[in-house]
């Protein structure tokens, strides 16, 4: 469900990063295997067809109009949508067209989704704009936050994050986060492809997967499983010495003490961590007295 505006995202300056060859994936990690692999093809012909009469759907094109909105480029597709750049008036937007298959397979994660969005106001997270529900489309008309993806900057750019770089992103993803739980929800996606990084900020995009915490199903402490994922992709970069032995990222990655603690506990390998406060108590010793 990435549907992050990568494509037309301004290329941010970014520090010279040191040539090295950078690891796409260890086989033995999921999380980061699982950013570049291919999503698994259906396995019979039956299947593709059923899947396409459920997803078919208008693909617009640069030029048409919705409405009154009128489409610069198509920015992403996924598998429940197609994401694109619009102009309303003089105001770029982004507008999230559901797929079909979305009204089929899960119909509640539109009022979901909807709902979760409109309950939030957060600079680092798009405004939800007004919805759009028509015979041809339906989806969300969003604020357009200037970026790129993360998972751009791992796989296209090959940037290298900095223990810096590291630092910084991770606290404003953990600001957001304290933001959500204290709201009462998680997000359940915080991936690559969905935290968009310019010069200043940091934006957490695609709330698809967003539900009210319930404490039953839909914990918080899901959303610490993925930051430690999220924040594992990022180490990955820096590492230089690829031994051709499958290793856990634990024991491969070069980590201080602290930092390996840190996100053994986040993955739920060590005793996980009970709230959000703790995360941002550990995390801010890590960097600062480090």
């Amino acid at each position: 469900q990435a549907l992050a505006p990568q494509a037309l995202a301004p290329q941010v300056p970014l520090p010279q990063a040191p040539q090295v060859q950078v690891p796409l994936a260890r086989t033995h990690y999921t999380g980061v295997k699982s950013a570049v692999t291919n999503v698994a093809k259906d396995t019979t012909s039956v299947k593709n067809m059923i899947m396409k009469l459920f997803d078919a759907n208008i693909k617009y094109s640069p030029g048409q109009y919705v409405e009154d909105l009128k489409i610069v480029e198509v920015i992403g597709e996924g598998r429940y949508g197609i994401c694109y750049l619009i102009a309303d008036g003089k105001d770029l937007r982004i507008l999230k067209q559901l797929k079909g298959k979305m009204h089929h397979e899960n119909p509640l994660n539109i009022h979901y989704e909807e709902e979760i969005l409109k309950s939030l106001k957060h600079e680092e997270i798009p405004k939800f704009i007004r919805k759009i529900e028509d015979r041809n489309l339906t989806g969300y008309v969003l604020e357009y936050k200037q970026g790129i993806t993360l998972e751009s900057m791992i796989f296209n750019q090959r940037h290298v994050f900095t223990r810096g770089e590291i630092y910084f992103i991770g606290k404003r993803l953990i600001n957001i986060l304290s933001y959500l739980h204290e709201k009462g929800i998680v997000h359940r996606d915080i991936r690559v492809p969905n935290v968009l990084f310019n010069s200043k900020d940091i934006y957490l995009v695609d709330f698809g997967s967003a539900r009210w915490i319930d404490n039953k199903r839909y914990k918080a402490d899901i959303d610490y499983s993925y930051l430690g994922d999220f924040l594992i992709h990022l180490y990955y970069t820096s590492l230089i010495d690829v031994s051709k032995e499958d290793k856990p990222w634990y024991e491969e990655l070069v980590l201080s003490p602290k930092e390996l603690i840190f996100l053994k506990k986040l993955m739920g390998i060590e005793r996980r961590y009970k709230n959000i406060n703790e995360i941002i108590i550990d995390f801010e010793e890590i960097f600062t007295t480090s």
